[in-house]
């Protein structure tokens, strides 16, 4: 196993950025750092503080926004996911409680260490284990659904689907997104979420999943994200109620380097999700991109 599986595995057995269903305005960021003994990322270097906006080149990916864009208001937006779901729910509440008077709302109900595949087993730090809580999410999703009626739904899932090895229900052991059997669930489980979360007729935004900073990036695991965002952007294709926003052109450029600071602004913290100011660029972002995609739709 590559050393990014092994930080991916250790957070998620950590319960790294789990977090609980709040409206915005109720909870605090709830990243914790890994246990004692963990492999974790090395410090980048001291702080810088960050320009206007990062310099946006053909080497410089531009993550995400600098600020909410003035037209973004009335918007109630439901976030579910993994552990990268919680984080940026977290940046999407902080300017939704930063701007009250635009009404917007946002309902975190991701969790971390939790993937969409409800399989028998999962491989952390060596050893298979049943998370049994991670399982229930179509019930779940579809009560949520029912109750916020949301206008639109972020489903962030990916990260953890694509780095953990998983036992599937009827294998005899674990396998990854580089399986045909594995990925084939995969979008069949992504199917099903998108007819739960759009039962109620909001509209479904799905992103592409990043690869780490190097030195934490392999060619192992390098190949199981550009699977992942394979079969991601098929699910997109399939779906036509399906948006997919491109979360890894945000933080990575064509040839798939992922830089560690971007234009001065440290990218990732120590348990390999986005930093406090990174968080907040991509969650104007992705409200951004999905108030102005709704009103595109309603046009």
């Amino acid at each position: 196993m590559g050393t990014t599986s092994r930080v991916i595995l250790c957070l998620a057995a950590a319960g790294c950025c789990a977090l609980g269903l709040s409206p915005a305005g109720g909870t605090s960021d709830a990243a914790t750092r890994p246990p004692a003994g963990s492999p974790v990322r090395p410090p980048a270097g001291p702080s810088v503080r960050p320009p206007a906006g990062p310099r946006v080149g053909p080497n410089v990916p531009p993550l995400g926004d600098a600020a909410l864009r003035p037209e973004v208001r009335d918007l109630r937006v439901l976030v579910v996911g993994d552990s990268w779901g919680g984080t940026l729910g977290n940046g999407m509440e902080k300017l939704a409680n930063a701007a009250p008077d635009r009404h917007i709302v946002v309902v975190k109900a991701a969790r971390g260490g939790c993937g969409i595949m409800q399989p028998a087993r999962v491989e952390i730090s060596n050893q298979l284990v049943a998370k049994p809580e991670c399982n229930d999410w179509p019930e779940h999703w579809r009560g949520l659904v029912a109750r916020v009626r949301p206008d639109a739904i972020l489903l962030e899932t990916g990260i953890y689907d694509a780095h953990t090895r998983q036992q599937l229900p009827g294998q005899d052991g674990p396998t990854s997104i580089t399986d045909p059997v594995f990925r084939a669930r995969f979008g069949a489980q992504v199917d099903r979420a998108v007819r739960v979360l759009g039962s109620g007729g909001a509209r479904v935004f799905l992103t592409t999943v990043t690869d780490l900073a190097k030195p934490y990036w392999n060619e192992v695991n390098g190949r199981w994200s550009n699977l992942m965002n394979a079969a991601l952007r098929a699910a997109a294709a399939r779906n036509p109620g399906v948006r997919l926003l491109d979360l890894h052109g945000q933080m990575c450029t064509g040839d798939r380097d992922c830089p560690r600071v971007i234009s001065g602004i440290d990218v990732y913290d120590e348990t390999g999700h986005p930093t406090p100011t990174a968080r907040d660029r991509l969650a104007a972002w992705l409200l951004n991109a999905i108030h102005a995609d709704l009103h595109a739709h309603a046009s």
